[in-house]
């Protein structure tokens, strides 16, 4: 049935009801204004429920539709909202085609040209009534996410909006893509619920694993002001669904493709994530409830491992001892790490003792490298020489009256070094005064009072961090937040290249996956830096996400990070965000102006998030596992949804994850 035919049945009024309820949409969709109560009466009696019918699509002047957007005035007597899913059809060419969308913003216009006539309409008075309403319109702009069939083509003008629901958010966002019929599994990974509208929820926003953990793509990035955008609350109920996951892939069929995940995540504010593994005396019977339409266990990290540096003051440090003490069985507590010079050695971590301004400096570079030569030999790679190399054994090698043991030693060769141009670790007066009085500074860093937290002086070995693991395992989490940036840079570095040594060797297990969760990325892979540990992170996001290594990363500024790791990221989220960083280019190529102004708006449960299709808008359930210290205790249950405790933000149910040292 043509256009014109369908206007000529409803002018007679001899629409017959049909039994494909697709051809009665869409045959009507050019009717009339004033014919609409018709089209509803017809597509009811067909099974539609005429109260999902919303509008019709329009493309007047300005607001003309594309094959990515459009626009539809609203039903008189309906209330629409922002993020709602929404469905059309058109016949175009004689083909059908389904558009699914999302509401991006909800508009009126009354229809008059300027305030004074809409003053003039009252007579002036506000309590005046008028002898006849004015006939306003709202009217909404919408997103569209998918079309099926995929054509590249606009809907048509009057076709009828449809209010969609969990049915056309899978189809939106494409889950049956996500069916894995070979493996008998799907890849939908629950991050929350689909927001659809202000009230309403349309099940589990998923995501594809494959997308996020290396087969086809990877790594998630979080932007978020600190505290209200609890980008560190997202990142772990993404690392918990992903655990729960991971644990029943795991099935014991060895015909299936093998998945194991083993996340590492960083403290780096306070000692906020050091607590995960107990429960949330918040947690309320109303956030379970999001937890299990998710279809995840509102449960703690039971298993977690916890790590920090050595606990210590000015004059001394205990090596037995970790800096973060928690009240738990002996068996639970937190383990302490460092290094000594044989550690740095043995694991390859030289080059990430300097500095950006030590590694930008060609003379500086090159002198660490004849250092690393002096000091350092070759070895038999094996568990506990990764790197292949060991400190030099005393008395031996081209220069054994200089073989160092120890940074303490190192430190004095070099001062003995200032003294003699003709010093082994001069090289013959190749390297100068002032550049071997840099290096001897930079040493200085190590052993300072921050610095003897996590290297020590001594000679041997010392507890460095060992993060390598078979199958999926609770998170390791290891605590940085009290070192300074230089020395949380090479912490991280130290982990990060300790897994990439692996995934790239012959140790490496097919289906094992790292997640390393680290919030702050711009400490330690700025934009425009070239140092060796942005470089490393630079490597891992760009090369190595088929190799099992994946990054969960945050900021609060996207556009002060490496693009390298921004733009490698498959996912990427939003939480409350400040304005001037969404003006900045990076923002301006990902988010319109409507996408904007809702990111300001955003709760601390609530983020954006892109996918291939778009951006979904997702509400993150409640932590079920304390964020801090002070929320350790036995659930609340009966503490509602609304009622917020301390350092919650009101009405929403969600804790800010501000430090209980703040």
């Amino acid at each position: 049935m043509n256009e014109a035919e369908a206007r000529d049945d409803v002018a007679d009024g001899e629409v017959e009801a049909r039994t494909d309820q697709f051809s009665v949409r869409n045959a009507l969709v050019s009717v009339s204004l004033d014919q609409f109560d018709v089209v509803t009466d017809a597509v009811g009696q067909n099974g539609q429920n005429p109260d999902d019918v919303l509008g019709c699509v329009a493309s007047p002047a300005r607001y003309e539709s594309t094959s990515k957007r459009y626009y539809f005035w609203v039903r008189s007597g309906k209330l629409v909202e922002a993020t709602q899913l929404v469905q059309t059809a058109s016949c175009v060419s004689n083909r059908l085609i389904d558009f699914y969308g999302v509401i991006e913003e909800v508009s009126r216009s009354s229809g008059r040209r300027s305030f004074s006539e809409e003053k003039d309409g009252k007579d002036g008075d506000p309590y005046y009534e008028p002898p006849f309403k004015p006939e306003g319109t709202t009217y909404c702009e919408v997103t569209i996410l998918r079309a099926d069939p995929p054509y590249m083509t606009p809907p048509l003008e009057e076709s009828l909006v449809f209010l969609g629901g969990a049915a056309a958010a899978a189809k939106a966002y494409d889950y049956e893509s996500m069916d894995d019929p070979e493996n008998d599994a799907n890849w939908g990974l629950p991050i929350g619920l689909l927001r659809n509208g202000g009230m309403d929820m349309s099940g589990a926003a998923l995501i594809d694993i494959r997308d996020l953990c290396g087969q086809r793509a990877g790594h998630l990035n979080v932007t978020g002001q600190a505290g209200h955008g609890t980008k560190s609350s997202f990142l772990l109920v993404v690392v918990k669904s992903l655990i729960e996951f991971a644990r029943q892939w795991d099935n014991g069929d060895a015909n299936r493709e093998p998945f194991s995940v083993r996340p590492i995540v960083f403290n780096v504010k306070g000692n906020d994530l050091m607590f995960i593994d107990e429960p949330n005396r918040y947690l309320s019977d109303e956030h379970c409830k999001r937890w299990v339409e998710m279809n995840r266990e509102p449960q703690p990290f039971v298993n977690a491992e916890f790590y920090s540096p050595c606990a210590g003051g000015k004059d001394d440090v205990s090596r037995a001892v970790a800096r973060v003490q928690r009240s738990v069985p002996s068996s639970r507590q937190t383990h302490a790490y460092y290094w000594t010079l044989a550690d740095v050695i043995r694991f390859g971590l030289w080059s990430y003792l300097f500095s950006e301004d030590t590694q930008q400096s060609e003379t500086m570079a090159a002198l660490a490298d004849h250092i690393l030569g002096v000091i350092a030999e070759d070895c038999q790679p094996d568990d506990d020489h990764p790197a292949g190399l060991q400190v030099r054994q005393p008395g031996s090698g081209p220069n054994p009256q200089c073989t160092p043991q120890s940074f303490s030693e190192l430190t004095e060769e070099l001062r003995s070094a200032l003294r003699n141009n003709q010093h082994p670790l001069r090289d013959s007066n190749i390297h100068a005064f002032g550049t071997t009085r840099a290096l001897l500074s930079r040493l200085g860093v190590i052993r300072s009072a921050e610095g003897r937290l996590i290297f020590d002086d001594g000679r041997g070995r010392g507890m460095p961090l060992r993060v390598l693991a078979r199958g999926t395992t609770d998170p390791m989490v290891i605590d940085i937040a009290g070192l300074p940036v230089e020395l949380r840079r090479f912490v991280v570095a130290a982990v990060l290249n300790q897994v990439k040594e692996c995934q790239m060797g012959t140790e490496h297990i097919l289906g094992q996956v790292y997640v390393l969760v680290l919030d702050e990325l711009g400490i330690y892979a700025p934009r425009g830096a070239r140092d060796p540990i942005t470089k490393l992170f630079e490597h891992v996001a760009a090369q190595l996400r088929s190799q099992g290594i994946i990054l969960f990363s945050a900021q609060q500024q996207a556009s002060k990070v490496s693009e390298t790791i921004f733009g490698n990221s498959e996912f990427k989220a939003i939480g409350a965000t400040s304005s001037d960083e969404l003006d900045t280019p990076t923002w301006n190529r990902l988010l319109t102006t409507t996408q904007k102004a809702r990111s300001l708006q955003l709760h601390p449960e609530e983020k954006m998030v892109r996918t291939q299709r778009g951006w979904m808008n997702v509400i993150v359930p409640f932590p079920a596992w304390a964020m801090k210290q002070s929320e350790i205790g036995t659930p609340n249950r009966r503490c509602p949804v609304g009622e917020a405790p301390v350092d919650e933000a009101p009405g929403t149910g969600f804790p800010l994850n501000l430090p209980d040292d703040a």
